[in-house]
This record gives C-alpha cells, structure tokens and sequence, in this order.
C-alpha cells in the first residue's frame, strides 16, 4: 500500500482537523482584515479633503496597507508562526515517542520532583505495569532497600543545593522492584534537559538480570577449571595460537623447574623440547592447532637441561567452534619405566634354576617351579623334550651305550 492510501489513525486525523481549521480561520481574518482596511481607507480619506482621482486611490491604497499590516501580523502571521511551531513541536514528540517506544531498554522521564511524564513500553514491561500505569507510578516503589539511600540523597542534595549526582556518574547498577515485587539488576544512566527553563532528567534503564547470571556462571567455571588446574597431578600448560604459553599450572611448575612467570609469552617447543626432540614435539603441537589430538611417549628437557620420561596429550583449545590454541597434558612416567623394567626381569635360581612365579600374587611371593612348567602355562607355546649334544653324550656314556 502506497504511503498515501493508508489509512490515518485517529492522532493523525485529529491533528490534520486541527490544521485545516486553523488555516481556514486565517484566511478568513485576512479577507475581513482587508476588508474591514479597504472601508476605514474609504472613510479617512473624505475626511482629509482630498478630491476623487489618481492621488485619492493612491493614498487610499497606502492608507489600507497602513491599516491592514499589522493587524495581519497580529491575526495571521502571529497565529500562523505559532501554528507552525505547534506542528514542528507535535512532529517532534511524535517521533521522539515512536523512537522511544521502540527501544528496547526502558525510558522515563522525570520533573524534579520526581513525578514521571513519559515512560515507554519497555518501561511497562520492565516493571510488570499495565498500559499507562507510569502515569500513577512512585519511583520509590521500584526501588530497592539497598538502592533507596543513595538514590533519595542524591535527590536530596539536588533540590537542597542543584548538585547533579546522579547525571556526573554516568552508568551506575542497581537493584530494582518489579510490580509482583520481584528483583531484578539493572543499569541506569540519567542525563538532564531543559524545557522552559525546568529541569527534567532522562533515565535510561536496562535489565542486565541475563548478563548478570552469564557472568555468574562464567565466573563460576573459571573458578573450577583453575581449582582443577591448580590441584591436578598432571602437569598442564594452556598456548596460545602461536604456540605461546599462558598459563601452566602448579604440577608443571614442579615436573619442569619452571615458574609459572617467567615462561609466560614463551614457545612451548622450545622450552622443553630438546634438539633433537624439537621436530617431534613442533609436529604434535601443529596437529592441535589444527584440530587433532595427540598421544605420545617421549622425553622432554628440564629447566636444569635434565630429560624426563613423559606421556604426553595434546589437545586443541576450541572457543565457538574456532581452535583458538591448545593445552599440554604431561605425567611423569619415570617410575612406571623403572616398575616396568622390574617387572619384565624373571627370578631364576642360580643353583637348580627354577624360576619363581609370581603370576597373581604379590610380588616375592609366588612358588618356584621349573622353567618349562613356567613357559607352559604363561606362554603361547608348545614344549618338546630333547638333548642338547652335551647332555646326550654324558647320558650314552652312563648307560653304557658307548
């Protein structure tokens, strides 16, 4: 539908009324205006004794312009001036309040006496109002017990001595009042106007509750993931997407003689991966950046230049769905190397040679046996008995079979 067709509400309506009769009336004072000049023109000039002619229209034409310019000013250009200033006004208020209305954070405005004259809809609904309810509202019902102090001084002092408190602060939170009495955190800033020459105060009210308990939550997590990282065995260090260290945690800080301080900012790699390891250990970072985990065992260089058996896992850092870094996983595997290495050395009699089983029992606890009775039973393997050339001549020889 074209601007033009479409139908005018019953403010707009009203107010094109109001304009059609307003220039209606002042086109009817001027023709009266002229009219009434033209006839005072045409009784003056017989009184001066001027003769009918040339000089009598002329001086009656002047005599009318005389007469009938400043009762033009004063009954049509006056009206029509203030008409229009009305109009530029409405216009103006008009959009204000579209634009108000609009906003999604809520909108008062106030006297200096507190008293409200206009709130928009995300007033009403910020507070759980009815349509124009503002209109009956009492600030101090929408505040707080722990707001009501600071914000009755600060109108206090401006009606006892004009200081602007609330507007030199800019943006201030405080804890308001719904309708149902429910509470809520909101951010408020109050800027000062002038309207002939009283002063009203603009505020700006925006319910931060969401952002508030998002806050909360994030602070709570982090509060975990560094109590996690402060008391995990592992040794962890978080990079960047340079490979940059950020932070590591106390395990680290032990298993690598470093302090926490004086490698932020530093290349992982270079750190404690020695030379000929740096290639491995670039490579394992590289593939978490790219979005892949890591596992491997390896060894890597202390602060004092000392290598130390390690599992590592790497693992990409991933923020909305971008790798925005990784983090290191490092265990200590030195002991489970040592414990691995005794548990591979079998105990063997070195006068009989039977071996001692220690399969499911602790350890020095376990029976002795023979060595081919141990490998039946532990090994995928099938025994033959035979003899060595040795043994088969001593047995010929005490049998007697030359």
């Amino acid at each position: 539908m074209a601007q033009r067709d479409r139908p005018l509400n019953a403010a707009q309506a009203g107010a094109h009324l109001a304009v059609a009769r307003s220039t209606l009336g002042i086109v009817l004072r001027a023709i009266l205006v002229m009219l009434a000049a033209e006839f005072l023109g045409s009784l003056t000039i017989p009184v001066l004794g001027i003769p009918y002619g040339v000089s009598y229209e002329i001086i009656e034409a002047l005599l009318s312009i005389a007469i009938a310019l400043p009762v033009l000013y004063a009954t049509t250009h006056r009206p029509l001036s203030e008409l229009a200033a009305r109009h530029a006004a409405a216009s103006a208020e008009a959009r204000f309040q579209a634009i108000a209305h609009a906003a999604g954070d809520a909108i008062v405005i106030l006297d200096a006496n507190w008293k409200v004259h206009f709130a928009n809809r995300a007033t009403e609904k910020m507070f759980g109002l009815g349509p124009r309810a503002w209109e009956t509202l009492s600030i101090e019902s929408v505040l707080s017990e722990e707001s009501k102090p600071f914000l009755l001084d600060a109108h206090r002092r401006f009606l006892e001595t004009g200081e602007r408190v609330l507007s030199s602060m800019g943006t201030i939170e405080l804890v308001l009042l719904r309708n149902d009495g429910g509470r809520f955190p909101a951010e408020v800033r109050v800027s000062e106007l002038r309207e002939h020459n009283e002063s009203l105060f603009v505020a700006v009210l925006r319910d931060i509750g969401t952002r508030k308990s998002a806050e909360h939550e994030i602070q709570e997590r982090t509060a975990r993931l560094n109590a996690l990282l402060a008391n995990s065995p592992m040794a962890i260090v978080v990079l960047d997407k340079q490979r940059r260290v950020q932070l590591c945690n106390p395990a680290f800080e032990e298993l690598f003689q470093f302090r926490s301080a004086e490698i932020a900012g530093m290349e992982i790699d270079s750190l404690v991966a020695s030379d000929e390891l740096k290639a491995e250990a670039l490579g394992m970072t590289e593939s978490n950046l790219q979005g892949q985990v890591a596992h491997l065992i390896s060894r890597r260089r202390r602060k004092d230049g000392s290598l130390v058996d390690v599992e590592i896992h790497g693992v990409p850092l991933i923020i909305g769905q971008q790798v925005q870094g990784a983090y290191g996983i490092y265990q200590d595997i030195t002991e489970r190397k040592k414990l691995k290495l005794y548990e591979q050395l079998l105990p063997i009699c070195c006068v009989c040679g039977k071996i001692r089983d220690d399969h499911d029992v602790a350890s020095g606890q376990g029976g002795w046996d023979r060595l081919d009775r141990y490998i039946s039973r532990h090994f995928d393997a099938q025994l033959t008995h035979t003899f060595c050339p040795e043994c088969l001549a001593r047995y010929r020889k005490e049998q007697g079979l030359g």
